[in-house]
């Protein structure tokens, strides 16, 4: 605008007419630039998609974005995303620039953003920024205002990832009775079953010293090994820390690992969730009891709506 302020005083004070006319060209066609800014503007609706709804902790997603509208001159713009639980503060926003091509019609145009899934959790994708600009860079508008957001925010869940815990030593402790691991082993169980006489390769450690002597023969100590032992899980929801995304979702996938191989060896797993802090308390948010490998499908929903 400057420049053609310049040329108009140029060419009245030196009454060139080409200049004149040049000046006044340039002037029509940044006015017709800022008619087709403003009408794109009021006519041009955005409408967003994902390509999938639901998805696992580290995979992708394409975020599609639909521009309708009646467009008199080429637009430039662009597009803000942040991807989901990522930091607002945090330089991880993807900025796209697109086209908008002529169009005298109420018109359709498309594109894409692929977004990284990094946290799992409940989200709303919605774009933090999207501006039209004209092709000079001379006027720019939001197309995203207070009162009038578009496009409307899209739902997306992202899973924990579940990982199967392999080679996991389960040699039952040294300690007996009550003490012991919940390993099921006849020979190192949870309760005290009974006592007989000592055997060929039966350990010195097990040799029941009370039995021995009132009989005179060597007996030792036989353990009954649990019908259906039980894992208890706490996941504590009130923790802090700086990066609870990150937090979250290392707590989560180690909950889901340690539930299914709990399932996954015949064991009853109960998930208690600690939701919140009052004062010294610490107060029940819910459990989810696992008979067996069918019910774990019941977990992964708990844990990606667990507001840490």
């Amino acid at each position: 605008m400057v420049l053609i302020g310049v040329m108009v005083v140029l060419a009245l004070g030196s009454g060139n007419r080409g200049l004149f006319i040049f000046a006044l060209f340039l002037l029509l066609f940044c006015l017709l630039a800022l008619i087709s800014l403003l009408l794109a503007a009021m006519t041009v609706r955005a409408y967003g998609s994902l390509d999938k709804e639901q998805t696992t902790r580290g995979e992708s997603v394409q975020y599609r974005l639909d521009l309708r509208g009646v467009v008199l001159l080429p637009l430039t713009g662009h597009i803000v995303l942040l991807p989901p639980g990522a930091d607002p503060k945090s330089d991880m926003r993807h900025r796209n620039a697109f086209f908008l091509r002529p169009s005298l019609i109420r018109q359709q145009q498309s594109y894409q953003v692929e977004m990284a899934c990094e946290h799992r959790g409940h989200w709303y994708i919605q774009p933090e920024k999207l501006l039209f600009q004209d092709i000079f860079g001379l006027f720019s508008l939001p197309l995203i205002r207070k009162r009038h957001p578009q496009p409307d925010p899209v739902e997306l869940i992202v899973y924990p990832c579940v990982y199967e815990l392999e080679g996991v030593d389960e040699t039952p402790a040294t300690t007996e009775g009550f003490t012991t691991t919940l390993v099921r082993n006849a020979t190192n169980g949870e309760l005290f079953g009974d006592t007989r006489e000592h055997q060929p390769g039966d350990p010195i450690r097990r040799i029941h010293w009370k039995q021995t002597a009132r009989s005179g023969k060597l007996y030792i100590r036989q353990f009954e090994a649990q019908e259906n032992p039980m894992v208890l899980l706490l996941l504590d929801l009130a923790c802090r820390h700086t990066r609870i995304e990150e937090t979250a979702d290392i707590l989560s996938e180690t909950t889901a690992a340690l539930a299914l191989h709990g399932v996954n060896t015949g064991k009853t797993v109960q998930v208690l969730l600690l939701r919140k802090r009052m004062g010294n308390q610490t107060m029940d948010g819910g459990a989810v009891w696992l008979q067996n490998a069918r019910d774990f499908d019941r977990l992964i929903p708990v844990l990606v709506d667990a507001a840490f």
